[in-house]
């Protein structure tokens, strides 16, 4: 009986160890999981992906998970998609998708001798200082740790902003200098916005300074005070944009200093062809689309999760057009990539996949 033991015990011990590796994430940090082209990712850096593309879709589509069949408290393994695909399989092709797309923009950044340093930069120093103020927030004594709770055993702080450095380095050199030269010209877009169909109204340009309601650390809700701390502070950058001159580059000058949007596309919060679609939020849309709203007309609204000043500057072009070009860049933009992926093939290791995410 004793020397069965100890055969079980020997059994065991392979397995053993293979879990403690798991959970220091070395297996994570060495193995290649997943290779685009000539390039070879780990484990851990196949991770992030993976976690970037579950995190945008929870964010874009939080108000309807339950009607799409997603529940974020469950193994997504479990969970059907739909009939022949689970969310796992879903994420994981979509984070496939994204690891070949951004591989292709980066060598085509690089051929073109793109300069992202200053994009990365500034990504890196926000990426750090959200990190920061989370772990203050929530107690978190190490980065580290943080980081391998969202992304798994294996990841680390140089890998992090390793793999930011280079999606943002993709996403720059897309937005920058592809798509400009992706835009077609006038008359293409006049030919196919004639033969849309919907509704067609005057777009508007906007300048939009946010301020984030902050939830309360016991109870998670936005309480009262909170929210009248938003509205102090949109009063307040209302105050002094009227004591810059009330113009359009007075309320450029505010939103660039003092809004919580950090959008790298606009810095300083201006906006133009702004369809309905953009503007999710009722309060926004309902001020910005009124039939008299005039240029140079100024609020500041409370929306769903925090207040905003807004600087209407004027109506643009008609919405069909905005859609007609939207639409036939990003089809140019898809003819482009597909012309690139066959360089680009993405190739799987099925051992170091049944421990990815």
């Amino acid at each position: 009986m004793k020397k069965r033991s100890n055969a079980l015990i020997l059994a065991c011990l392979p397995v053993i160890g293979v879990l403690i590796l798991l959970g220091m994430g070395i297996p994570q940090r060495v193995l290649p999981a997943v290779h685009v082209g000539n390039h070879s990712y780990t484990i851990a850096e196949y991770n992030f992906y993976h976690y970037e593309a579950y995190s945008a879709f929870v964010t874009a589509h939080r108000e309807e998970l339950d009607e799409l069949g997603l529940d974020i408290n469950s193994r997504l393994k479990g969970q059907q998609y739909d009939a022949d695909t689970t969310w796992a399989e879903y994420f994981r092709a979509q984070a496939l998708d994204d690891m070949q797309e951004y591989e292709i923009l980066c060598a085509a950044a690089n051929a073109d001798g793109f300069d992202a340093s200053a994009a990365v930069a500034a990504n890196a120093a926000l990426q750090e200082r959200l990190l920061r103020e989370y772990c203050v927030m929530n107690n978190v004594t190490q980065v580290s740790s943080y980081l391998t709770g969202v992304y798994d055993a294996g990841m680390t702080e140089e890998t992090f902003y390793a793999q930011q450095a280079r999606r943002t380095k993709a996403l720059a050199y897309r937005d920058e200098a592809l798509m400009p030269a992706l835009i077609p010209d006038e008359a293409a877009v006049a030919a196919y916005a004639a033969g849309l169909s919907g509704e067609d109204y005057p777009t508007a340009n906007l300048v939009v300074c946010y301020f984030a309601t902050a939830t309360d650390r016991q109870t998670g809700e936005r309480e009262a005070r909170q929210w009248e701390n938003a509205q102090y502070k949109a009063e307040q950058a209302l105050l002094r944009a009227t004591e810059q001159g009330g113009g359009l580059d007075a309320f450029c000058a505010v939103a660039g200093a003092y809004s919580d949007l950090d959008d790298e596309a606009a810095p300083d919060g201006r906006y133009t062809g702004l369809t309905h679609g953009d503007l999710a939020d009722t309060a926004l849309l309902d001020w910005v689309f009124d039939d008299a709203r005039k240029s140079g007309d100024s609020a500041v609204l409370r929306g769903s999760t925090g207040c905003y000043l807004l600087y209407f500057d004027g109506w643009g072009e008609s919405s069909l057009t905005v859609q007609a070009r939207q639409e036939l860049t990003q089809r140019n933009y898809a003819d482009w990539l597909d012309a690139h992926k066959g360089d680009y093939a993405v190739r799987t290791n099925a051992v170091s996949m049944q421990i990815a995410r």
